[in-house]
């Protein structure tokens, strides 16, 4: 949960699309990793060491600067504003890359600068996200009012938004007509054909509210909406976030209030929706990435072995025992790296005179199927 000054910076900032003036310096560093991706998360991280790392030593606030190394390290792509490769290279089989990054020097702040946000995007491999909200506004007329605002929010921000008409827009809308009770297979069935990562789903509803006798007397209508939005990860049906919040608007037109009221909701809850997942994603770049594994047709006796071979691997990190059933052995991996290196190190993997390749892959699950 993102603390309640960060939460109002980010209502502020993402609504209005300002930019929070802060300062900055230039430092020139160079990381170290078994892949591109790593050294370049390892250079951000010194980048952060030398410049935000040192500020905070400084101040009273902390004494001990191994107290908030993690702390630092954690965030520390959000710090980053911009960066530009001076030098790469691989020595020995591991590679090296020099990078002259703009670190910010206020913490959290930069969660909400545009570039900082367009980097995160980039790092998380831009991910296509669809925005399915059955709203309706007085008299129960269907409105497009909260999904036009979430829309914008999501654009503004640099996602890759998939127009809802990609899809069977009546079977989505039937499933979130029950939104306490998302289908994750249904929907799934329904988005694959659009390739979207990420659904941002809820309900919006606009009804009469009460009118101060003065305003009703001058021919002006109350009217209060209630929008709930979450937004989950298809390919697993992780909740990455939720939020739901009212607003009332007051207008001589009901319709109009109505539709004012639809707009401020949805723009309140796609900004906490978004802040929050925006969050959690700098705090991925440098933490253990969880994977979703099946794998199929994977008896017991192999099992065991499979697991010393997989937690041997260098980049994982932990590894969760999530059961078998129904013939599919279920893990969750945090690893290092991508789920595709993963499945590169997996792919062949044999057992006895079993063979398992891999059967699907996306950026957070991947499925090994007997040959």
């Amino acid at each position: 949960m993102i603390r309640p000054a960060l939460r109002l910076l980010l209502i502020c900032l993402l609504c209005c699309g300002s930019l929070f003036a802060q300062a900055s310096q230039k430092v020139q560093v160079t990381g170290y990793g078994k892949t591109h991706e790593l050294a370049l998360k390892d250079a951000m991280r010194n980048a952060v060491e030398q410049t935000v790392g040192i500020v905070i030593g400084s101040e009273t606030l902390v004494q001990n600067f191994a107290m908030v190394s993690d702390r630092i390290l954690t965030k520390s792509l959000g710090y980053v504003s911009g960066y530009e490769v001076l030098e790469e290279k691989q020595v020995g089989g591991e590679w090296e890359l020099t990078i002259r990054a703009q670190v910010n020097e206020i913490v959290d702040a930069l969660i909400a600068d545009e570039m900082a946000i367009r980097i995160l995007l980039d790092a998380m491999h831009k991910p296509r996200v669809m925005v399915l909200l059955a709203e309706k506004n007085l008299d129960d007329s269907e409105s497009t009012v909260a999904e036009t605002a979430v829309t914008s929010k999501l654009l503004d921000l640099g996602f890759d938004v998939v127009d809802r008409n990609a899809v069977d827009w009546t079977a989505a809308r039937s499933i979130i007509e029950t939104f306490g009770q998302i289908d994750r297979d249904r929907m799934a069935s329904i988005v694959s054909s659009a390739q979207v990562d990420l659904v941002f789903a809820g309900r919006a509803t606009a009804s009469p509210g009460q009118t101060p006798a003065a305003l009703a007397s001058a021919g002006i209508q109350s009217v209060q909406a209630v929008l709930s939005g979450r937004l989950y990860r298809t390919e697993t049906g992780q909740v990455l976030a939720v939020h739901q919040t009212d607003a009332s608007k007051a207008h001589i037109n009901a319709s109009v209030a109505g539709a004012n009221a639809l707009k401020d909701a949805a723009e309140v809850v796609s900004t906490e929706v978004l802040g929050d997942v925006l969050e959690q994603w700098a705090a991925l770049q440098t933490q253990a990435l969880r994977v979703e594994l099946e794998v199929q047709g994977m008896g017991f006796k192999h099992q065991e072995a499979f697991l010393t071979f997989l937690r041997g691997l260098d980049s994982v990190k932990h590894v969760t025992d999530r059961g078998f059933s129904q013939g599919a052995f279920r893990l969750d991996v945090e690893l290092e790296g991508e789920a595709r290196e993963l499945a590169g190190k997996l792919d062949g993997y044999r057992s006895g005179d079993q063979t398992w390749s891999v059967g699907s892959l996306g950026p957070a699950r991947l499925v090994l199927v007997a040959e």
